[in-house]
C-alpha cells in the first residue's frame, strides 16, 4: 500500500488522544483511497455474425459444373438464418414453373381469403311443413367447393328424409354460386385435364341438375321433372341444413397430390374478390398478378401467369420470384405453419413420397413439385430445407426442355448436398 509521505511523521510523533481523534477518523479514508489502482476497461464483445455456408456453395457449384447444362437448368438458394443469398445458377432465368405455380396459388388464398375460409353447401326450405309436405321450394344451393363429390350429395339431403318431407308444392330450386363451366386454359394440351375429375360444380348445368334430383328422390322426395329448376335462393328462406368444409382441405389436395381441378377452384374462388361479370377464372389471375405487385413488391410485369395450376407450357416465373415467394411465405408464422403441414415431404408424402426415400434425405425436404412432359420436359422443385449447420435454406430448381428423368435425379442431388 503507498501512502502520502506527509503523514508519516504525524504516525511517530507522540499524539495526546484529543489530537489523535480527527487523525483516527479520516485514517480510514485516507487509507481507502490509497488502495485504490486504476480498473482496466471492459474488453470489447464482438457481435457474433451469422454468415451462409460457403462450403455448401461450393459444393453446389461442383455439382452443377461436372456436366455441361446449357439453358436447361436454373438455380437459386436463400439462407434465410443468415439473411443472405447462397446460391445462384442462372438465378434470374424466365422458365415454366409447372406446378410450383400452384405455391402463388395457395399462399394468395390464404392471404385473400384467410385460411378460416368455408365453402358452404345447403338446403334450404320456403313455406310451412305441413306433415310429410312442404307447402312450398325446397333450395339446394351449392358453393364453389372445388373437391365436393355427387357422392357427398347423402350429406345434404338426408336431413329432409329426417324431418319428413316427401312432397312439395312448390320447386326443388338449384341455386349455384357460379354457373361458368370450365373451359381449358389456351395453351393447354389436349387431355390435360378430364372433366370428370373436376368436382360437381364444375359440371354443366345438365349434369348437376340430374344428380341432385336422383339425390333428393332417392331420400324419399317425390318431385317431378319439370319442378326441378334453377333459381336465386329466396330471404325468407330457413336452413335445413348446411355442410361446411374449410379451404385448407382443397389446399392441401392442390399442393400435397398436385390437383389441378382444386387448383382451379381455388383459383376461381380468387376470383370472386374481383369478379369482372365474363370470368371467374380471368378474374383470379389477374388476382395473382396483382398480389406479385402488391405483396412481393414485384412491378417488373416479366412474369407471364397465364392459369392458377401450371398447366400452360407458357407460364415463366424465375427461380429468384419462387424463392422470394417462399421467403415471403416464412415471414408470416400462421402462413409458414401451413406450408410446412400442406407442402409435401420427401420420402414421406404427397408427390415427394417416392423422391429422395434415403436416410440422409428422407423428410428433410419440404417443396412442391413441378411437372409437365410436354413440350419436351419441364421439372421443378422448390421449398425449403435445413442444412446441416441448422440454417433454414429456401431453394428453387428449374428444369425446361430436358427429360425428367435427368431432372429429379439433378435435384435429388442438389437436396442431398444442401442436407450434408
Amino acid at each position: 500500500m503507498n501512502c502520502p509521505r506527509a503523514l508519516l511523521p504525524i504516525i511517530r510523533s507522540e499524539l495526546t488522544l484529543k489530537s489523535l481523534c480527527p487523525l483516527l477518523f479520516i485514517m480510514p479514508l485516507l487509507f481507502t483511497a490509497c488502495s485504490k489502482r486504476p480498473s482496466k476497461p471492459a474488453p470489447k464483445t464482438e457481435k457474433h455474425v451469422i454468415v451462409p455456408d460457403r462450403q455448401l456453395s461450393h459444393r453446389l457449384d461442383s455439382v452443377l459444373h461436372r456436366i455441361e447444362w446449357g439453358n436447361h437448368v436454373a438455380v437459386y438458394i436463400y439462407d434465410i438464418t443468415a439473411d443472405a443469398p447462397l446460391f445462384a445458377f442462372r438465378a434470374d432465368s424466365l422458365m415454366p414453373p409447372a406446378s410450383c405455380l400452384k405455391l402463388l396459388t395457395g399462399i394468395a388464398m390464404l392471404k385473400r381469403m384467410g385460411p378460416e375460409y368455408s365453402y358452404a353447401t345447403g338446403l334450404y326450405t320456403r313455406g310451412k311443413i305441413k306433415g310429410d309436405t312442404l307447402q312450398g321450394d325446397l333450395i339446394f344451393r351449392g358453393s364453389m367447393d372445388p373437391v365436393f363429390k355427387p357422392e357427398e350429395l347423402h350429406l345434404i339431403f338426408r336431413p329432409m328424409q329426417k324431418r319428413g318431407i316427401r312432397h312439395l308444392t312448390g320447386h326443388l330450386v338449384i341455386n349455384l354460386a357460379h354457373d361458368e363451366f370450365p373451359t381449358p386454359e389456351p395453351h393447354w394440351y389436349p387431355g390435360d385435364l378430364a372433366m370428370y375429375q373436376y368436382g360437381l360444380y364444375y359440371q354443366h348445368r345438365d349434369k348437376i341438375r340430374r344428380l341432385v334430383k336422383a339425390a333428393a328422390r332417392s331420400y324419399g322426395l317425390t318431385v317431378r321433372d319439370s319442378a326441378v329448376v334453377f333459381g336465386p335462393l329466396p330471404r325468407d328462406n330457413h336452413k335445413l341444413y348446411v355442410f361446411k368444409r374449410q379451404m385448407t382441405f382443397s389446399l392441401r389436395r392442390a399442393w400435397k397430390n398436385s390437383s389441378n381441378t382444386v387448383s382451379n377452384g381455388l383459383l376461381y374462388t380468387l376470383g370472386t374478390t374481383q369478379y369482372d361479370g365474363k370470368s371467374y377464372r380471368q378474374s383470379g389471375v389477374r388476382v395473382l398478378r396483382q398480389f406479385v405487385k402488391e405483396e412481393l413488391g414485384d412491378t417488373t410485369s416479366r412474369y407471364v401467369i397465364h392459369d392458377g395450376c401450371g398447366l400452360c407450357s407458357q407460364d415463366r416465373v424465375t427461380p429468384v420470384f419462387l424463392v422470394n415467394l417462399l421467403r415471403y411465405a416464412q415471414r408470416d408464422k400462421k402462413l409458414y405453419a401451413y406450408m410446412l403441414h400442406y407442402l409435401p415431404i420427401s420420402g414421406v408424402d404427397g408427390t415427394l413420397r417416392r423422391q429422395m426415400p434415403a436416410p440422409a434425405t428422407r423428410g428433410k425436404v419440404i417443396a412442391k413439385t413441378g411437372t409437365l412432359s410436354h413440350p419436351y420436359g419441364i421439372s421443378t422443385l422448390a421449398g425449403y430445407v435445413t442444412g446441416a449447420n441448422g440454417h433454414l435454406l429456401a431453394f428453387a430448381i428449374m428444369n425446361a426442355d430436358m427429360s425428367v428423368l435427368d431432372a429429379r435425379p439433378l435435384q435429388n442431388k442438389l437436396c442431398a448436398e444442401m442436407v450434408k
